[in-house]
């Protein structure tokens, strides 16, 4: 992973520090032959794409192409919008009737439903993961996805697809799971979509989960954050409430990341990267890179790749994609040019 992410800055300044097309498609190249999960390889294309369009080796629209493949990533949304694509391709696996037979007679699986009966759950996540990570059909993938959702762990349900997705395997919306977000939650303002892809990247739907800095439940809130936006909101605030109550914090979640919205003018790079950072780093980065807002996409994606800190970058990235998944999911629309360069309209 470090010698790809070497191969990416060499490459991105060889092209954007130094218009030198040539030089920078070999270290794109390199990521294609170092790495093997979608994020890296749709990196990898999309920039041999960008190379390609101003006198690099090979045509740009066949490396778009290839990246476009991988739609639930950054660059592979990207590299559909300079194609021409308008939906990504993320349908949910359909279990064939072949797939339910050789699920149900797999002794881990009874093994799993065993162990939750006997309230073993935590035997039973390492099972799950270690299915996730044999299983090829994306059908069996689905069922057992299915399996963990039915004991309301979305958490688990989350590594399932996950995994499988890291291996390579194509299992669409399967990583991107629906459902840790009940209907009571009251969400306006920045959206459902917006919602997921904040908690898959923060708590990956753990509803219970505590940070070391003691940020709490499914959108990583710290109490005192979530004791001022209670009150702001007027509902009443509990500690409890944070890591037991999907609904809950996911509600205060979301004003939360309304009030950010405000704050930057509706620019979502910029509140994914104070929503990581904190506000005032992203500030900074806005005095010391320019403003990505008003800005072209290429200037805008230039601007990202610019954040100094590696999390960070990989955050906003990470982030983004999931919005433009979880938007494709709920509305079937999804728009990572229009959502980079105008942000919340």
């Amino acid at each position: 992973a470090n010698a790809a992410e070497a191969e990416f800055h060499a490459g991105w300044y060889g092209l954007r520090g130094l218009n030198d097309p040539a030089t920078a498609a070999t270290h794109f190249k390199q990521i294609t032959e170092l790495a093997q999960g979608p994020v890296s390889l749709s990196r990898a294309y999309y920039w041999l794409g960008r190379a390609a369009e101003v006198g690099g080796p090979g045509s740009a629209k066949d490396y778009f192409t290839r990246a476009a493949s991988y739609g639930t990533t950054f660059y592979g949304q990207l590299a559909g919008e300079r194609v021409g694509l308008r939906t990504l391709n993320i349908a949910y696996p359909k279990p064939s009737a072949a797939d339910r037979l050789s699920f149900d007679g797999r002794e881990a699986v009874s093994a799993i439903k065993r162990l939750q009966e006997a309230g073993y759950d935590r035997y039973a996540e390492t099972l799950y993961r270690d299915l996730a990570g044999q299983l090829t059909s994306p059908g069996e993938l689905a069922l057992l996805a299915v399996l963990a959702e039915k004991q309301g762990n979305h958490f688990m349900a989350l590594k399932v697809g996950k995994i499988a997705a890291q291996r390579g395997i194509d299992v669409g919306a399967l990583s991107h799971p629906l459902g840790v977000i009940p209907d009571s939650a009251n969400i306006s303002g920045s959206g459902k979509a917006l919602a997921y892809a904040i908690a898959r990247q923060e708590s990956e739907f753990n509803v219970g989960a505590v940070s070391s800095a003691g940020a709490r439940g499914l959108l990583q809130l710290m109490p005192g954050t979530a004791k001022q936006l209670a009150k702001k909101t007027g509902m009443s605030f509990s500690q409890a409430r944070l890591t037991s109550d999907a609904g809950y914090n996911a509600t205060l979640g979301s004003a939360f990341l309304g009030e950010q919205l405000d704050r930057f003018g509706g620019s979502y790079v910029l509140t994914f990267a104070g929503y990581n950072a904190g506000p005032n780093r992203a500030a900074q980065w806005v005095a010391k890179y320019g403003d990505p807002r008003g800005k072209d996409v290429d200037a805008v994606v230039d601007w990202i790749e610019r954040i100094p800190y590696t999390e960070t970058r990989s955050y906003v990235q990470r982030v983004m994609e999931n919005y433009e998944v979880y938007k494709m999911r709920i509305s079937g629309k999804y728009d990572i040019v229009g959502d980079l360069v105008n942000g919340r309209s």
